[in-house]
């Protein structure tokens, strides 16, 4: 982090693009397209490590219809620079403000979230021509890039846990982009969420289910959950693309941790599978 954030925190105002674009064309050098996000059945997808491509496609829906698309590319540079150019504007450098500054990001950049009803694929299959059979046209999908969900209101962990993991792949965050499941007692859903190394160990980084911070009653702030290190088995089986990860889920009230009970997150539909077993004993 220390090498590309003195870069950036030093350089003025007017720079930074430069200063970004030529970091993530040497990181583009080193890296391979890759197709992520959400798996059919029981397709295994290990958690992707480090910078996610700009040629890579995110697939963020197993449900289309005929005229409907499924998935976008990440060739887009916008959103790590307009977080490069805060971090430059606010002097930001310790790593706790850095990470506790990414849910508000996520939350400007994409807009708010309008719904929790899925509005992706009307949004993205709106954008697209379809052949006489109705199938959306290769050229007009190859267009389609996370920077269409730009101010829309309709992103989600998808895109948010992609966005994440190329903005601690820029500043050298040993990270993974996890594409799997989250339970947090009322049920599992389809879930992306972000591994992070911290200090000798890994820990659950989660920007689209955030922590709420509360003052007065009032809803002051919304940071990045951040889980307790992860034990070493369970990361090792999260990162061989099975298993899953407990971990304690909280909100901040008046400045004191609030236990809110547990969160599990998995891949490779290690949750659903957890629980047919427990069902059938």
């Amino acid at each position: 982090m220390e090498k590309f954030i003195s870069k950036i925190l030093a350089c003025s105002p007017s720079e930074v693009e430069q200063v970004v674009n030529d970091y993530i064309d040497e990181l583009q050098r080193n890296s391979s397209d890759q197709r992520l996000g959400l798996s059919i059945g029981s397709i295994s997808k290990k958690p992707h490590r480090g910078f996610i491509s700009l040629g890579s496609t995110i697939k963020y829906t197993t449900d289309v219809l005929v005229g409907e698309v499924d998935s976008y590319s990440m060739n887009e540079r916008d959103y790590l620079i307009d977080f490069c150019k805060y971090v430059n504007k606010y002097q930001i450098r310790t790593k706790n403000n850095f990470i506790n500054f990414l849910v508000s990001f996520m939350d400007w950049y994409f807009g708010p979230l309008l719904s929790e009803d899925d509005l992706r694929k009307a949004y993205l299959s709106s954008l697209v021509r379809c052949d006489d059979d109705g199938f959306p046209l290769d050229e007009d999908v190859s267009k389609l890039t996370i920077g269409n969900f730009k101010r829309m209101g309709i992103a989600q962990c998808t895109e948010k846990a992609a966005a994440t993991q190329n903005i601690l792949s820029l500043f050298g965050f040993d990270s993974y982009y996890c594409s799997g499941e989250i339970n947090t007692g009322e049920g599992i859903i389809n879930h992306a969420f972000n591994i992070v190394k911290n200090g000798d160990g890994y820990v659950v980084l989660d920007t689209s289910m955030p922590v709420i911070k509360y003052e007065n009653g009032k809803e002051i702030l919304r940071i990045p959950y951040v889980s307790s290190r992860i034990p070493q088995q369970e990361i090792n089986d999260i990162l061989d693309g099975k298993g899953t990860i407990s971990s304690t889920d909280y909100s901040i009230i008046d400045g004191k941790l609030v236990d809110d009970g547990k969160r599990m997150y998995g891949v490779n539909c290690a949750l659903t599978v957890c629980e047919r077993e427990h069902k059938t004993k």
